[in-house]
């Protein structure tokens, strides 16, 4: 064997080590972020979601309209969480407009209807956990614990991870990088 071949194969199974040890690291980079955010919540989800926009019924009407008063507010405290990325901020932000917008554009004739059918889901966040994007269930630090990747990419400055919960139930988050950290970007319905 010449010198030239062996040195071939030695680079090449240490590129292999070096992706295998950095795929390693980000895959556990990227499940620490998301673990740290569900911890954050353990504490702080009840107060950030009493800010969450809610859609408010007009007495005497079958009018609604969703109240985004508080969506800035409600948006800061997510992002206090020092877990999110600026894209998560402007993700959350797009989500509760675009349900404003879309409920100020009803006629009278749409108010009935819902009305009439009882007041049908309007927005997924309605139905469902905002940090766990299931039903709620007790949440507690062991079930945190038992977050797992199943899969994940990274592309450049931006990785996508699928975390499944110790119920099965899959999420996908997305990601950026900042500062060398790996920051969520997006998840569930906030994209």
């Amino acid at each position: 064997m010449n010198n030239s071949y062996i040195r071939s194969i030695i680079f090449c199974i240490l590129l292999t080590w070096s992706y295998s040890v950095f795929s390693d690291t980000s895959n556990e980079k990227l499940l620490a972020t998301v673990k740290s955010f569900y911890g954050w919540v353990l504490t702080n989800g009840h107060t950030a979601s009493e800010l969450e926009p809610k859609i408010v019924n007009i007495p005497g009407s079958t009018r609604f309209f969703l109240d985004t008063t508080s969506l800035q507010a409600f948006s800061d405290k997510l992002m206090s969480s020092n877990m999110f990325s600026q894209d998560f901020s402007n993700a959350v932000k797009r989500y509760y407009k675009k349900y404003e917008n879309d409920f100020n554009r009803l006629s009278k004739n749409d108010f009935d209807e819902y009305e009439s059918e009882g007041g049908r889901i309007l927005m997924e966040v309605q139905d469902m956990d905002i940090y766990f994007c299931a039903q709620e269930y007790d949440y507690t630090p062991d079930f945190v614990k038992g977050q797992r990747i199943v899969n994940y990419k990274i592309n450049g400055n931006h990785a996508t991870a699928v975390i499944e919960s110790p119920f099965k139930w899959k999420t996908t988050f997305n990601f950026k990088q900042v500062n060398g950290n790996w920051l969520i970007s997006g998840y569930c319905v906030f994209k």
